[in-house]
């Protein structure tokens, strides 16, 4: 990441993709998808990170002109918890939507193997956020946007997984 502009922080499974046909899929191959702890279980987690699958995920309406927007003036950094593994089917699918993915605009961090996705993004977050360049944060994720707010990063938290934005675009 040597671009100069500042960063912009996305996630993507759930606040720019629409995971939820992926998601009842991968529920649909294994019946009982949590464990008895409230965890997800490593057969749902495979059927869920399925490149394939990924594929068949739809833009939430609204994001990818909206990220565009965004990488006027920031550079876009996707931050996944999507297996590494997926790096070239996630590089894919957001050309394939319209969002933007050049060297130029955007880079996307996918979660290394063998590490759990919210330790992960805590620590590449605390990593970037120390250059001073990362300016805003997206995610349906309410644990990781109140992170990102204790690093003193500009965040915004989608009300609701897999729905339209409505973030004022100016």
């Amino acid at each position: 990441m040597i671009e100069r502009k500042p960063y912009a922080v996305v996630d993507i499974d759930g606040t720019i993709a629409d995971t939820s046909e992926r998601f009842n899929i991968a529920t649909e191959k294994c019946p009982h998808p949590e464990s008895g702890r409230g965890r997800l279980t490593p057969c749902f987690w495979d059927a869920f990170m399925d490149p394939e699958l990924a594929m068949r995920d739809k833009p939430i309406e609204g994001t990818a002109r909206a990220v565009n927007k965004l990488a006027e003036k920031y550079h876009i950094v996707y931050l996944s918890g999507r297996r590494a593994a997926m790096q070239e089917v996630t590089e894919r699918w957001l050309r394939v939507n319209g969002y933007p993915y050049t060297p130029d605009r955007a880079t996307v961090i996918l979660r290394p193997k063998g590490k759990g996705t919210l330790e992960w993004k805590g620590k590449f977050l605390s990593q970037i956020a120390k250059s001073g360049k990362v300016k805003v944060f997206i995610s349906d994720s309410e644990y990781e946007t109140r992170f990102a707010e204790g690093l003193e990063i500009e965040t915004v938290l989608l009300v609701k997984m897999n729905e339209p934005w409505s973030i004022p675009m100016n």
